[in-house]
């Protein structure tokens, strides 16, 4: 789902993406697109140490990104 949003979120604001280049945008969406298309090929232990270790941090940036928007 997150990977979905960051690619929506591209289509309608590319700006944004520029705007916060600390996330990384990219390579959020190349994971959804693995985990969707290619899941045979996914190695769990990876994309569970992903959720545990870069999770949190999104968060951090999308409760930043939400915080701009509404202060505009």
């Amino acid at each position: 789902m997150i990977g979905e949003q960051a690619k929506a979120i591209g289509k309608i604001n590319p700006q944004l993406y520029k705007d916060y280049p600390g996330t990384e945008w990219h390579k959020i969406i190349r994971l959804r697109d693995l985990i969707s298309h290619h899941y045979d090929d996914i190695d769990h232990e990876i994309v569970y140490q992903i959720v545990i270790e870069e999770i949190p941090n999104l968060e951090v940036a999308v409760k930043t990104i939400i915080s701009d928007l509404t202060s505009k």
